[in-house]
């Protein structure tokens, strides 16, 4: 749905502005003429409008009254997007661009505020907008605001925004949407001369609420993080409630169609079928406005038959929307590409493959165009990317080889897609909306696999479709350190890069917690700007740094397998909508376990991880239903045979989905063991990261070697704190856990007062081992603002600075380091948790110290006992000195907490399971320097010793000799 406000708003406006600044009698007289026909004939007989406009416009010609001439094109172009008549509509667009490059001095004269300019490309914008190229079309609605002497009417700023955050919308850049969404949202006008031409302020936040119900569905859908899009259906009826009472107007026709379409859509894609029908029966009654709305409305009908199953009912609505079209719209109009494709879709239904192919060939040509391979333009790569995925599907059923390749194309095309976005979150959210295209890939090579000998690069191919989609902008920020590391990338443009990042975050909070938002806006907006311009300077003059970013860089079977030793096994996970699989790799070889269902193992691992993040009633003991449900899981993974293994000892988790807040070691295995007492388990976000991490350097001697913060919080008991700090309770033994480890390792600790954000970003960059024994809060509903807490705290954050310095060490502020450590120990409470985002993993406080440096962080997944995990982290740290790998290190700690009988009531998994280790799991380097100084030491002394026994043997040679 696109809106119209300003096709309206031009009869109007623009004849009152012109009319009020000339009092020459023939631009007068025009001002009038165009005045009198938009009044009396725009909506009733717009046919008779265009007629009049079209004689003005010769007479324009004729006297060569140049600025009048522009002024008719675009009225007559208004007229032409009412009508849905595109070919009209491009001629009129032609013929003003001729004329603004011919006559440009003589417009620029009359058009001194800029508005004649700034409704030609408004239109220019929707030509494009109709034709789905909405890469183009944002070009032209920003060219608007981009005039330096438009004057900065609310309701052209409202409509230019909505036009913009439209367009992004449409190409899943759902971050830019949200934002220009954000940005009309402030401009639309209570009062505007406009508003008695029947579209008011009601009407235009009813709009506005359903373009942020499109975002918010569209978000949903991308991760489906809860059952149903609540957060857009309360838009949509917030909506309905706003048009109600203009529901019977024309004008309002199109938006009331487009908010029962969106609802039926929700329910639709929530599995409310009988839902979703209510409203597509609501749609179907209604008039509509315009041939556009009722084209849609049969192709979203044909939709929701497609999904239910009924074939038939489908079939009739594609003919529907088939036969309006033919009767109103070229044979070049890309909705004969939307027809076809749902076409295929029925045809893929019926297995006709052959059909469903022909179909998409079809569709293909009406969003593509150009030459052979690697010349081919994409005009709409929302729909190309659906196109793509849908022949994968077809030949599933013919070619599963060649359905292997369709759907790598897809995620190829997604790929140079979200290159043009500039948020993580766009990139995240397209990722995420193509992960069908995942799991059908997983799915197809699962099938497969009993020929898998038969099948070229089979092992290549599974790791490729459990890879591509995992952890990727993680991925990229350690390839943008390396590259500053390598000297491809100046540390001054990596450091502006992470600034405009965290920019971006904090002003995004500041209008999210209604601190002057209006001023944020437009700070926003400026950050955007600057962002996308240095990003486009980035790879314009560093080419060797676009190089060292490539689409994907992609490991191979034979290098991951290599990594891994023989009594380690790795075992990936993939999360899909339908079923969980996963990938085991151990002695050269790699094994596709179908682990479950999805719903029925969603059930029973959220009902396992409610037990164990959940403090018992009954100190000591642990439940039998704890026991049952561990095992019932444990039974499930040991799909993969290195479960139970007696072989392996150790077992890399790369988690997806809900698994990621799973600690594997508290399952339980046979007779009520844990897994922890039998295997050391580490994780990883991806397997190329976990590769990264093993390949890569330890950090730098020089560094201090341990730093670490306990800050007393009882302190702020007699300060002026507010909000979440207040009620931060004091931590008994934080103090104690970081004295025991400053007392093993040396180095420098915190406490107290001192234990500010202030010291922290002193020293932080600089230490070898950092320890944060601290409290920590996570922000599901907007991960970038979890925060550990310090102490100190300031009157107002200080943004045009890089930190903010404010006692709150936000996610979206570790942007701004670049970490030295080795290792981050942080022991707070959910570290480790956050939400979880498909295609990226879990955003957690953990993640960002990962992303800023840190190629190991041990975290923890919920809220820690204080005592337990003190414990625990003293005993990690004293194993870690004495050379144990990471991983088991953390398990000796938490077993030597098990068998301690002081401990006995603190059996639960609860008081022992939280933390994980997360990335590299070797020794930590001191350990290998004193075990390189060892055999140093030994080599010396073996050396000294047979230099002693040499000389010894020749002076008797010599004695002898004599």
């Amino acid at each position: 749905m696109h809106t119209k406000t300003l096709a309206v708003f031009l009869i109007f406006q623009i004849t009152a502005f012109l009319f009020g600044q000339n009092d020459d009698s023939v631009r007068s007289q025009f001002e009038k003429d165009f005045q009198q026909i938009g009044e009396k004939y725009y909506f009733d007989s717009p046919d008779t409008a265009a007629l009049l406009y079209k004689k003005n416009l010769t007479k324009a010609e004729n006297i060569q009254m140049w600025d009048q001439y522009l002024h008719a094109i675009i009225n007559l172009a208004s007229v032409s997007s009412h009508l849905d008549s595109l070919r009209l509509l491009d001629a009129y667009l032609q013929a003003g661009q001729k004329v603004l490059e011919k006559h440009s001095s003589y417009i620029l004269k009359y058009d001194s505020t800029g508005f004649l300019r700034s409704n030609f490309y408004y239109f220019q914008g929707r030509y494009y907008y109709e034709l789905f190229n909405y890469r183009e079309a944002i070009k032209s609605y920003k060219s608007i605001i981009d005039l330096p002497e438009i004057e900065k009417d609310s309701l052209l700023f409202f409509d230019t925004h909505v036009s913009i955050a439209q367009s992004a919308l449409n190409m899943a850049d759902f971050a830019l949407a949200e934002h220009h969404f954000d940005l009309a949202r402030s401009w639309v006008p209570r009062e505007h001369p406009v508003y008695s031409a029947g579209r008011g302020f009601d009407y235009q936040m009813a709009f506005v609420n359903t373009q942020s119900g499109h975002v918010k569905f569209r978000q949903w859908e991308a991760n489906k993080n809860s059952k149903a899009p609540t957060a857009a259906i309360d838009h949509y009826l917030k909506a309905l409630e706003l048009i109600k009472p203009l529901m019977n107007e024309k004008g309002s026709w199109s938006l009331v169609n487009a908010i029962y379409r969106s609802l039926s859509s929700c329910y639709l894609e929530s599995n409310q079928p009988e839902r979703a029908k209510q409203y597509l029966s609501k749609l179907i009654e209604r008039p509509t406005r315009s041939v556009s709305d009722k084209v849609r409305n049969y192709i979203h009908a044909s939709e929701l038959y497609l999904r239910t199953g009924n074939l038939s009912r489908a079939d009739e609505f594609i003919n529907k929307a088939l036969s309006v079209v033919k009767e109103n719209y070229d044979p070049t109009h890309r909705y004969y590409g939307l027809i076809n494709k749902q076409k295929a879709k029925k045809f893929i239904k019926e297995k006709n493959i052959d059909s469903a192919l022909v179909a998409l060939d079809r569709a293909e040509k009406f969003f593509v165009f150009g030459g052979g391979e690697g010349e081919i333009k994409v005009i709409n790569n929302y729909e190309v990317l659906e196109i793509y995925s849908l022949r994968g599907d077809a030949y599933r059923l013919k070619d599963p080889e060649e359905a292997i390749n369709w759907y790598k194309k897809t995620i190829s095309l997604a790929d140079r897609t979200s290159k043009d976005f500039l948020s993580w979150e766009s990139r995240q959210y397209l990722s995420s909306d193509i992960y069908r295209v995942f799991e059908n890939g997983i799915t197809t090579l699962f099938d497969l696999q009993k020929d898998k000998e038969d099948v070229e690069n089979w092992e290549d191919d599974l790791i490729y479709f459990f890879e591509k989609n995992r952890a990727i902008q993680l991925f990229n920020s350690v390839r943008d350190i390396e590259a500053v590391e390598a000297g491809i990338l100046s540390k001054e443009l990596y450091e502006k890069q992470q600034q405009f990042k965290s920019k971006i975050a904090f002003n995004k909070r500041q209008i999210e917690e209604g601190r002057s938002p209006e001023k944020h806006r437009l700070i926003l907006d400026q950050l955007y700007a600057d962002y996308e311009d240095f990003q486009r300077s980035l790879k314009e003059k560093n080419s060797s740094y676009e190089d060292w970013m490539p689409d994907a860089e992609m490991v191979t079977f034979n290098e991951v397998i290599s990594e891994i030793k023989g009594s380690s096994s790795l075992l990936s996970f993939f999360w899909g909508e339908e079923n969980v699989y996963c990938l085991e790799l151990m002695d050269d070889r790699a094994e596709l376990h179908l682990i479950s269902e999805t719903p029925t193992l969603q059930e029973s691992l959220f009902q396992y991880l409610k037990l164990i993040r959940t403090p018992p009633e009954n100190m000591g003991s642990v439940p039998e239903e704890l026991y049952n449900k561990g095992n019932k899981l444990y039974e499930l993974f040991s799909a993969a045979s290195g479960v139970k293994d007696s072989k392996i000892n150790s077992i890399i988790i790369i988690p997806d989905g809900p698994l990621s807040y799973l600690p594997f070691g508290a399952l339980v295995s046979e007779k009520k063991k844990w897994l922890l007492e039998r295997k050391s388990l580490y994780y990883s976000s991806a397997i190329r990261l976990l590769l990264k991490s093993t390949k890569s350097d330890n950090k730098a001697t020089d560094l201090m070697k341990y730093l670490g913060f306990a800050p007393d919080y009882a302190v702020m008991d007699n300060q002026n704190f507010s909000g979440i700090r207040k009620d931060l309770s004091p931590l008994a033994y934080n103090n104690q856990e970081v004295k025991s480890v400053e007392n093993i390792l040396g180095g420098r600790i915190f406490t107290g007062r001192e234990a500010s954000e202030v010291n922290f970003n002193k020293y932080a960059e600089n230490a070898s081992i950092l320890h944060l024994s601290a409290h920590a809060i996570v922000d599901n509903d907007n991960p970038n603002y979890s925060a550990v807490y310090f102490i100190d705290q300031t009157d107002s954050a200080r943004h045009e600075q890089r930190f903010e310095l404010d006692g709150a060490l936000h996610l979206y502020e570790l942007y701004n380091y670049q970490f030295n450590s080795e290792l981050a120990v942080l022991s707070a409470c959910e570290t480790g948790f956050g939400r979880w985002a498909r295609g990226e993993g879990v955003i957690s406080l953990g993640r960002a110290f990962q992303s800023s440096g840190c190629p190991s962080v041990t975290m923890s997944l919920w809220n820690i006992s204080d005592k337990s995990s003190s414990l625990i982290i003293e005993s990690y740290f004293k194993y870690l000195n004495e050379g144990m790998a990471k991983d088991e290190a953390l398990a000796m700690a938490k077993k030597d907490f098990l068998s301690d009988p002081a401990n006995k009531y603190f059996k639960h998994p609860y008081y022992w399971s939280a933390f994980i280790v997360q990335g590299n799991a070797q020794p930590l380097s001191k350990a290998q320097n004193e075990i390189w100084y060892l055999v140093l030491g030994i080599v010396i002394i073996m050396g000294l010793y047979l230099g002693i026994r040499k000389s010894k043997n020749n002076r008797l040679i010599s004695k002898k000799d004599i």
